[in-house]
């Protein structure tokens, strides 16, 4: 009776199974129908997406020729001769802006169009992972086989992982193979969909073959819906040690190292306003007090896994500890266009007085500087903070997944000798082609984002390049960290 039952069991989820899977298709195919753009509105775009990219971009080609730009362009407008969906001509267009290998010109990752197939009962890749170079390692493994972190894995469905990355790269915008590995490692089930949703697939499960006790084995990854792979990874988190999942926080650990994460630079509580750093700026200046209160004398800034943002937001951070008046970079050089021009003027049509000194200046550098010119940029320099400040030693903990702004920050405290950088180089540039603004195509109405500046780092140092560590330390445990910046091999540096 037993096995009959459990027979009985395995068909009936079987048979679920298969009518979400039916399901799904339908409202894939349903949706594409409803939704498709025709061939003469996605050329229409795509020219659109060339040119606005050619006239605003401050520097299209820098990394990719402009005859080898020109002949992919031509070989997707060839290939835009049927009807396609909102979402595939996302896909493509975003296939042909990351052509450029710069990070800062990209269009968005199809989120919402991703959460309403998880929502529906999709299914993605559970396994996790850790690039580095050619080689791929579990992180994480929530299937099944719950391979131990470490192990490594050489295919997946039959593509050595070195060619897979290859055909993943061209959805992920970013100037070096090193930036776009670096954004796979949590991100490999998403884009893994974004494969599938453009080959017209839906796959339940894939292979993957792995060394496991020296020895070369496929395994069977079955593909989990979205409530089953938040309950592995809520009961992972309860079986290891407790980690600071806030969004931003402030803390005493041993000895009176203080410890700082100071989350996102740009107003992720709230997403209608990104730009406003009030509330920022009040978490900054408590987190302060307390370190002057407690009597820190060693401080770990920590922007691992930092999205970036702004230096709006940095800069009243950094002003607590500075030394002297600091720029986020020697030079800023801006491509005046009409769609950093539009852009600027939406902000300045949208905030008042107090927060339009920035956009005021940029606006009479737009009008000053005909479009497809190159102006520089002067930035004011920031000021140490008058009043408290903080005297002690600071550490700024940087990652792979350390970006943008967040990169920004490490370079400003190593280029002036505000502290030290501690942990991993960062995959993302210090100097780099950013500031990005955006311009929206007629007929799909996708956003497409572009950098109009170059930005060089406070050094002068104009070659693109990360920022890498004073201390490149290999740990995670925030308590180890703390009892480095405490050690003797800490105290060779004499930035700080």
């Amino acid at each position: 009776m037993p096995v009959n039952n459990l027979n009985y069991q395995t068909v009936v989820e079987t048979f679920k199974s298969f009518c979400i899977f039916v399901l799904l298709a339908f409202q894939i195919s349903a949706n594409a129908v409803e939704e498709k753009l025709s061939p003469a509105q996605l050329q229409e775009d795509f020219t659109q997406l060339y040119q606005d990219l050619k006239s605003s971009h401050i520097n299209l080609f820098i990394n990719v020729d402009e005859k080898d730009y020109d002949k992919y362009f031509e070989t997707i407008s060839k290939e835009l001769t049927v009807p396609l969906s909102p979402l595939q001509a996302r896909i493509k267009f975003q296939k042909f802006v990351a052509f450029g290998k710069v990070a800062h010109a990209y269009i968005n990752f199809p989120e919402a169009d991703y959460r309403s197939f998880r929502d529906a009962g999709g299914r993605t890749f559970p396994v996790y992972v850790n690039i580095n170079g050619d080689t791929w390692t579990v992180s994480k493994d929530y299937s099944e086989n719950a391979l131990p972190e470490g192990t490594q894995i050489t295919h997946i469905n039959g593509q050595s992982v070195q060619q897979l990355l290859q055909t993943l790269i061209k959805y992920i915008s970013s100037d070096t193979p090193e930036i776009a590995a670096s954004i796979l490692e949590s991100r490999l089930h998403q884009y893994l969909w974004l494969l599938e949703q453009e080959q017209g697939t839906l796959q339940r499960a894939y292979t993957m073959t792995a060394l496991r006790e020296n020895k070369l084995v496929d395994l069977n990854i079955n593909l989990i819906n979205s409530k089953t792979l938040t309950s592995k990874i809520d009961g992972d988190k309860n079986d290891t040690a407790p980690k600071d999942d806030a969004l931003r926080s402030f803390s005493l650990l041993k000895e009176r190292v203080g410890y700082l994460k100071p989350g996102p630079f740009y107003n992720a509580e709230n997403p209608t306003d990104l730009w406003d750093n009030s509330q920022f700026v009040t978490f900054i200046d408590e987190a302060f007090e307390f370190f002057l209160d407690e009597e820190v004398s060693h401080l770990i800034i920590d922007v691992r896994q930092n999205p970036g943002g702004t230096n709006s937001f940095s800069d009243p951070l950094i002003a607590w500890f500075a030394k002297a008046s600091f720029k986020f970079a020697s030079k800023f050089l801006i491509r005046s266009s009409e769609h950093a021009q539009a852009s600027n003027e939406k902000r300045l049509a949208q905030s008042d007085d107090s927060q339009n000194e920035i956009s005021n200046q940029l606006a009479q550098g737009y009008k000053s500087n005909r479009h497809g010119s190159v102006f520089e940029f002067h930035i004011q320099p920031t000021s140490p903070r008058e009043g408290k400040r903080y005297n002690g030693r600071v550490f700024v903990l940087i990652d792979r997944s350390s970006y943008s702004n967040a990169v920004s920050l490490a370079a400003i405290v190593k280029d002036y000798g505000f502290g030290s950088i501690i942990g991993e180089a960062s995959v993302d540039f210090a100097t780099t082609y950013a500031s990005m603004e955006t311009f929206s195509l007629t007929n799909s109405n996708i956003e497409v984002g572009f950098p109009k500046a170059h930005i060089i780092r406070p050094s002068g140092d104009n070659k693109a390049g990360p920022v890498f560590p004073d201390f490149s330390l290999k740990i995670d445990d925030i308590n180890e960290i703390a009892a480095f910046v405490l050690s003797d091999r800490a105290f060779q540096d004499g930035s700080n």
